[in-house]
């Protein structure tokens, strides 16, 4: 909000210019969470329609389901160009919805809902290799968690691998496991409703099947060393958290019976938990096609397990981020917690205390030890924000998910999902110019970058966090907005 205050204003103006900026933030963000949930509003309409024909979009008949489908998985609703006839069509059909369920507590923003779903919808027939690779992957999702691919006890759903065919290298055709890639090829022209459109369609599907047949091999084998080393640990405690306890060997069978791995909404706190024990793993028994994909699958092992953990452990987000604080304290303690009275071997004792004071003076001091890291352990907590982490966290693992795809470009600059992911968790933020923060195309650009990550964590966002991610919302695309900025300045 700062950004565009000239810097010298009248003392009569600038005495409650706080209180107003502060205001217009929050109304701000009211209007994100009411746009939000007015758009689930119009999708959930949209389902209730189920399979009932909507129009004829990019050379194939699409449902009222078919459009919910790509609402929802969609990154942003912008689209660069429409089909004006389908436009006026699905506009029309979207409207008769609302007004045959009127929502009166979404009556203002579903004018601009409806336009803008309806834009979104109505693409043209695909030119672009990104536009053609786009409706392959829409074609897919209609096929949801039915799985397209499996190596060992890794597995990949239609929807997972439409996400993946589109960060397909251009051009690929050569694949490490040619009966793999054939048996792609047939599921995926499978999904395919017109010949016309299979022709068109014909290198996209060739590429994707490539890099799906490549990524299954590769992750699955990595995926199997993983799990063997984790059997090893067999009864040894690998996560206990509320309600939520599992051993190693415990753990490494949630991977093995598995349905598929995508779709996971982890606590941070988790997350970090997972990861640590997981990275310890040896990894020395990856074969070289394994090799290039370990990273990946360490990540997709750590995000089932903390996200199978976040919902069974029976915490609420204030709990686990708590309890990450207290994990942070104790670690730095070095005590146990449950401290003996006497002991017959002197190093049977892992305090810091000398050895000649009694037992009782030693409990003593250990429970003071903790009392005073109990109450250090509650004034950090009580700064902490955990919902702020959770959003974070969800917008994180979107960008992250979209990884080289293009969030935004200009002539001489682009930023891809992946680099804003990067940039937004620089640790020393970039130095900006007091010109570009001030600057008009910054402010316009912050916008746009708003629109794109509300889009983006639209359908991940739970209702009761509506109100954090607009906030963090905010703020990722005021810092995006001058980075990207002062990449031209």
């Amino acid at each position: 909000m700062d950004r565009g205050i000239p810097t010298r204003l009248a003392p009569t103006i600038t005495s409650n210019l706080n209180d107003t900026m502060d205001e217009a933030a929050k109304h701000l963000a009211k209007i994100g969470t009411d746009k939000g949930e007015a758009l689930q509003h119009l999708v959930n309409l949209m389902k209730e329609q189920g399979d009932a024909p909507l129009a004829q979009i990019q050379g194939y008949q699409q449902s009222y389901n078919d459009g919910a489908r790509r609402i929802e998985n969609a990154s942003s609703l912008t689209n660069e160009k429409v089909d004006k006839g389908i436009y006026e069509s699905v506009r029309g059909k979207l409207t008769n919805l609302t007004e045959n369920k009127p929502a009166p507590e979404h009556m203002k923003e579903m004018p601009a809902i409806i336009d803008e779903s309806a834009k979104f919808l109505a693409a043209p027939f695909p030119e672009s290799e990104a536009e053609k690779r786009r409706v392959l992957a829409d074609l897919m999702a209609r096929k949801g968690d039915e799985i397209i691919g499996q190596e060992g006890i890794y597995k990949v759903t239609y929807k997972e691998g439409g996400d993946e065919i589109m960060n397909a290298p251009v051009g690929i055709d050569k694949s490490q496991d040619e009966n793999s890639k054939k048996q792609l090829l047939e599921k995926m022209n499978s999904v395919i409703p017109d010949n016309k459109l299979k022709n068109l369609l014909k290198e996209p599907v060739n590429e994707g099947a490539t890099h799906l047949s490549n990524i299954i091999k590769g992750r699955g084998e990595a995926m199997q060393v993983i799990h063997d080393e984790m059997k090893k640990g067999n009864d040894k405690s690998f996560l206990k958290v509320g309600k939520f306890s599992k051993t190693y060997g415990e753990s490494a069978d949630m991977l093995s019976s598995a349905p598929h791995f995508g779709d996971q909404n982890p606590s941070p706190v988790l997350v970090e938990k997972v990861d640590k024990k997981i990275k310890q793993l040896p990894t020395d028994k990856l074969s070289e096609t394994a090799k290039p994909y370990i990273a990946d699958v360490s990540d997709i092992a750590t995000n089932y397990i903390a996200g199978v953990a976040t919902k069974e452990c029976g915490l609420n987000a204030k709990a686990l981020a708590a309890l990450g604080e207290t994990d942070e304290i104790d670690s730095k303690a070095n005590i146990t917690d449950d401290v003996p009275v006497s002991t017959s071997s002197p190093t049977a004792y892992t305090s810091t205390e000398p050895l000649n004071i009694d037992d009782d003076e030693r409990i003593r001091r250990t429970r003071r030890k903790r009392e005073a890291l109990e109450e250090e352990r509650l004034r950090a907590v009580s700064d902490v924000d955990p919902e702020r982490e959770q959003a974070l966290h969800i917008l994180h693992s979107k960008l992250r998910s979209r990884g080289g795809e293009i969030l935004y470009k200009q002539p001489q600059t682009e930023l891809t999902h992946g680099q804003a992911s990067q940039w937004l968790s620089m640790k020393s933020p970039m130095k900006v110019d007091k010109c570009v923060k001030e600057s008009a195309d910054t402010a316009r650009l912050h916008k746009k970058f708003e629109r794109k990550l509300s889009n983006l964590v639209a359908n991940a966002t739970p209702v009761d966090m509506f109100d954090a991610m607009q906030d963090v919302i905010i703020e990722s695309s005021r810092i995006l907005s001058e980075y990207f900025v002062s990449q031209n300045f």
